[in-house]
């Protein structure tokens, strides 16, 4: 098993535009926006979280464990700068990498996330046990009210194939993460922010704190959009990790 699995590849000189999931997720989840940016021509790689699909466990399931699983998976699969995109909990580990101020990061996106991601303890306590329900739950919670029973369905699957452990371990990684202004403030390279504009789970209000913290931070408000807007707005999404590719390569 690969340290980080992923689809794509980096340029000829080893850089990539690196897109990591969310909570319960796999690679497979950006692959709109994936297909949008190969398109362009940009080398775009969708990446399994530590942990996830077919990948690696970290050695220390935190987001700061997942950052260091991904930025040693990166590098053994030769890939030798990057910018990272991140939803959700994917976000706080891209977070997490850019404020290291590593040379290897190239810009940073911060998509559905924020400095810090609380979680409802009802949701922690029915992964272990109610967790058809609580999945079901979520999957509602990942769209803007009044989505159609079959669209927020979609979700199910997913979340259910990562199983009680897995999602658990991600919940209660985003539950003890936070990122503070002064390190946010570390943060120099070329950032977008975006999100739904309808979205619940990680509402805006989150999204313009950091558009505020991260020093030159492009903020993106998707209109109609919820938690997945990865899947729900491809295009827009495409379109300002597009720039953000073309301001940090």
């Amino acid at each position: 098993m690969p340290r980080v699995h992923w689809i794509g590849e980096p340029d000829p000189d080893g850089r990539a535009l690196v897109l990591l999931h969310g909570a319960g997720g796999v690679h497979r989840l950006w692959l709109p926006v994936w297909q949008r940016l190969r398109a362009r021509g940009i080398p775009a790689v969708a990446a399994d979280l530590p942990g996830h699909g077919r990948s690696a466990p970290p050695d220390e399931w935190s987001v700061e464990g997942l950052a260091a699983a991904v930025a040693a998976g990166l590098r053994q699969g030769g890939v030798a700068a990057y910018a990272v995109a991140g939803h959700s909990l994917g976000g706080a580990v891209a977070l997490t990498l850019a404020a290291q101020g590593a040379e290897t990061v190239l810009g940073l996106a911060a998509v559905a996330t924020g400095a810090r991601l609380a979680v409802n303890p009802a949701i922690l306590e029915g992964l272990r046990t109610a967790f058809g329900p609580t999945v079901e739950r979520i999957a509602r919670w990942c769209y803007p009210r009044g989505t159609p029973e079959e669209v927020w369905r979609e979700a199910v699957p997913t979340l259910s194939e990562a199983g009680p452990d897995v999602l658990l371990a991600d919940l209660q990684a985003c539950q003890r993460y936070g990122l503070p202004p002064d390190v946010l403030a570390r943060i120099r390279v070329p950032a977008a922010v975006v999100c739904g504009d309808q979205d619940a789970m990680t509402p805006p209000e989150l999204s313009r704190e950091l558009a505020g913290a991260v020093a030159g931070a492009r903020l993106c408000l998707v209109p109609g959009a919820g938690h997945m807007v990865i899947l729900q707005a491809p295009d827009e999404v495409a379109d300002a990790l597009a720039e953000l590719w073309e301001a940090a390569a």
